[in-house]
């Protein structure tokens, strides 16, 4: 299960459409319905029951739904997280000093 095919199945979930879901997301309509299924074929079961252009969660999508909501904001934040304290060493390390001798 990979990030991306998670954020595809949150974005469907909440827009009830592939084709709102890729305007959003702002990739194609086909490459998000490879990530939809990729990841329903990786779980095993559907996450949606397709009825015409609207798109039904399942119960069993309805339970992973949370938790993918959850993950993708606890990446994203951790990630945040990460880059300020890369950001702040880094910086913190620039203001140091260095001496440079040669022996003799």
């Amino acid at each position: 299960m990979e990030l991306d095919e998670i954020r595809a199945f949150v974005a469907i979930a909440s827009f009830r459409s592939v084709t709102r879901a890729a305007d959003a997301l702002r990739i194609s309509q086909p490459c998000l319905t490879r990530k939809l299924v990729k990841l329903e074929g990786t779980l095993g079961f559907d996450l949606f029951e397709r009825r015409g252009p609207t798109m039904e969660i399942t119960p069993a999508g309805e339970v992973l739904l949370g938790h993918a909501t959850r993950l993708s904001r606890d990446y994203d934040e951790a990630l945040s997280v990460a880059r300020e304290l890369a950001v702040h060493t880094s910086a913190h390390r620039l203001r140091g000093r260095m001496r440079i001798s040669r022996s003799r």
